[in-house]
Formats: structure tokens, sequence, C-alpha cells
């Protein structure tokens, strides 16, 4: 009877290891820079397939229970020497299987190298959603950013670098 206990007790705590390794979280980070050269409005958009970029997460796609967003930003990265405007004002919109969410603004943020728009905190959860639902689908994003810029008719020369850090956490369950 011991014995049989034993094998039973072994065999269940083998069972649960087994279904507690059925599942995991995965990172990536969706980095894009929009090269922006030119006079007028801004109107730029980059395409992202989340095959290229997820790793892991893409990888289980089928099995993601949820996603959350760790970080993200739009940052100016670079300026250019010959660059006129003074000042930005605009939106970063990522859009995906999930809808379009518009993560980060800034109205008369200041063209200078690390100039930071303001990140949309609200709206981190719907990226997340948006990038969940496309990880889900066939992995196809947009993103874009539209603007104007000061003075008006100033020619625009700048490196915009967006940075999104994903978790992803998935089970088989």
């Amino acid at each position: 009877m011991k014995t049989a206990s034993l094998a039973r007790a072994s065999i269940g705590a083998l069972a649960l290891t087994v279904l507690a390794g059925c599942g995991g979280t995965a990172t990536f980070t969706i980095e894009e820079t929009f090269t922006i050269d030119g006079v007028g409005n801004i109107d730029e958009t980059l395409n992202i397939n989340l095959a290229d970029l997820a790793g892991d997460a893409w990888d289980h796609r089928d099995k993601i229970k949820d996603a959350k967003i760790t970080a993200a930003t739009a940052i100016v990265t670079e300026e250019y020497g010959n660059n006129t405007a003074d000042t930005v004002s605009g939106a970063v919109t990522l859009s995906g299987a999930g809808g379009a969410v518009t993560f980060a603004e800034g109205t008369n943020v200041a063209i200078a190298d690390n100039a930071v728009y303001a990140v949309e905190n609200g709206n981190l959860g719907p990226l997340a959603d948006t990038i969940k639902s496309s990880l889900k689908g066939n992995g196809q994003m947009e993103l874009t950013t539209l603007g104007t810029v000061a003075p008006g008719g100033a020619a625009t020369h700048i490196d915009v670098t967006v940075l999104i850090d994903v978790e992803v956490e998935w089970s088989v369950f």
C-alpha cells in the first residue's frame, strides 16, 4: 500500500511540474526610427512585422493570455545640420489587428537631440491589446507619425526613434 501511495504522490508531483512548465513570459522591443526629411507637415508610416521582432512571443502567439507594455517612448535621436525647424507638434500611432492607438504626443517639442514626446500612459493598456491582437493575427502593424513644425515652411530633417517594450504571458492551457 505504501508503495502505491508513494507512486501516486510521485506521479502527482511530476504532473504539477509538467503543468507549471507549460507557460511562460517573453519580452521584446519594437524599435523603429523615422527619418523625417522635408518641408511642411510630417506624415510618415513604417511597416512592422512582429514575426521579425517578437522572438519567443511570436513562437507562442496562439497561446498568449496577456500582454503589457513595460515602457514606451518616442525621442528625437538626431537633428541634422540642414534642419531649420525649431519645434514639432505631433503624435505617434500604432495600428494593427486590434485597432489604432495614439500613445505619444507632443506640442511644441523643441527639436534637439533627446527631446521626448510625452507618452500617454493611459493608452498603454490599449496599446498592449493592439499588439496582442496583432500577435494572434498575421503580425503586421503600422507605426505612423503625423505633425507640424514651426516656423511654418521650415525644413525638417530629424530622426525620431520609437521604443515599445512588450512583455507577453503565454500558457498552453
